[in-house]
């Protein structure tokens, strides 16, 4: 790979960035147990910060699908994935339904960091459910999905709650310290995750 410096040239990465799309992520899908060749959907990827070097570890027969809002966003992402190379990325502009466009059963693994507040906020706490709803309907059998939940306190909810809503649709893993990317910073957060039975 080329060096950090490099892509901080060509790409005006922050510093944190940098080294996680060149090093640092590579331990942290290995600890979510993300494997070669399986499909991820990215939902609410902004401008890759997982999508990109998951679509890394996967390799060039896996998939990764980004979803988000923000069509400037995902024009980043898209750029920035040029720069890598990656031809296994495919951006999905929503307007910000929970409906999913992908098939039933079709993905392996999904990702769904720091994307709670915003989704309740615009839509209410019913939302979540209903997006449930749509990740067990697009994973397939012992699929698994990956939260980092965020600023939930900000919308009066208890992590119990949140867990007991994502327990009706999925079997509950437990939770792991990570280090991360929080926005474009290194921080240490907990990530659930879940199975689809």
């Amino acid at each position: 790979m080329t060096s950090p410096h490099k892509h901080q040239q060509k790409l005006n990465l922050p510093s944190d960035v940098a080294k996680w799309f060149d090093s640092e992520a590579r331990a942290f899908f290995q600890q979510l147990k993300l494997e070669k060749n399986d499909t991820i959907l990215d939902f609410g990827s902004r401008v890759g910060n997982y999508a990109i070097p998951a679509a890394m570890f996967v390799g060039p027969d896996g998939k990764v699908y980004a979803l988000d809002v923000d069509a400037g966003a995902l024009d980043e992402l898209v750029r920035r994935a040029r720069f890598y190379e990656l031809k296994n990325i495919e951006t999905i502009l929503t307007t910000g339904e929970v409906t999913i466009p992908l098939g039933d059963n079709s993905v392996d693994f999904i990702l769904f960091f720091d994307v709670l507040y915003s989704l309740c906020r615009r839509q209410g706490v019913q939302a979540y459910t209903e997006l449930l709803k749509e990740f067990h309907r697009v994973l397939k059998p012992k699929g698994r999905l990956a939260i980092f939940f965020g600023h939930y306190r900000e919308l009066n909810l208890t992590l119990e709650e949140l867990l007991d809503m994502s327990k009706a649709f999925f079997r509950y893993n437990g939770v792991f310290t990570a280090k991360m990317l929080h926005w474009d910073s290194f921080a240490h957060e907990k990530v659930h995750h879940f199975t689809k039975e």
